[in-house]
């Protein structure tokens, strides 16, 4: 496996992914768990970290840990990432832009699914700064464009 774009490599087969939900209803929630049961067989680690109430959607298993930081400061956080990012591939959130940018700044590769791309009036700073995205359009997936878009070379 290459190495990541915020740094390290990890050589196993199988990836290694660390999950979140944004606490907005429970559809980020859900579609998380519904990728974790899909992804749980290919990997070699799946985790999820989150607070509130996307918790009562993530258990274990398929995830091998569930993290709560429930009531963590922006600090606390970012060390708690800081600390997990050697152990992670991929960092993927549904629609938690904050948490993708405390991610990315750990140290981890970040992947988000925002199922809402069509309403947002700006593209979110962290869209922007070497990420993936998926992309829905109000017409579903888009078919002029790949559901996933690679960011690797924005600044």
């Amino acid at each position: 496996m290459p190495a990541r774009p915020n740094g390290g490599h990890h050589t196993a087969a199988a990836p290694r992914l660390l999950f979140n939900a944004q606490p907005f209803g429970f559809g980020p929630a859900a579609a998380m768990a519904i990728l974790a049961a899909e992804l749980a067989p290919v990997c070699e680690r799946l985790a999820y970290i989150g607070g509130g109430h996307t918790l009562d959607l993530q258990k274990e298993p398929p995830y091998h840990a569930v993290h709560d930081t429930t009531g963590r400061s922006p600090d606390e956080l970012r060390a708690i990432l800081r600390d997990m990012a050697p152990r992670y591939d991929l960092f993927i959130t549904a629609m938690d832009f904050e948490m993708a940018e405390l991610a990315r700044h750990a140290g981890l590769d970040v992947a988000v699914y925002d199922a809402l791309t069509w309403y947002w009036p700006t593209v979110p700073d962290v869209l922007m700064k070497r990420c993936c995205t998926s992309r829905r359009t109000s017409s579903g997936y888009g078919s002029a464009s790949p559901p996933i878009r690679h960011c690797a070379d924005a600044p």
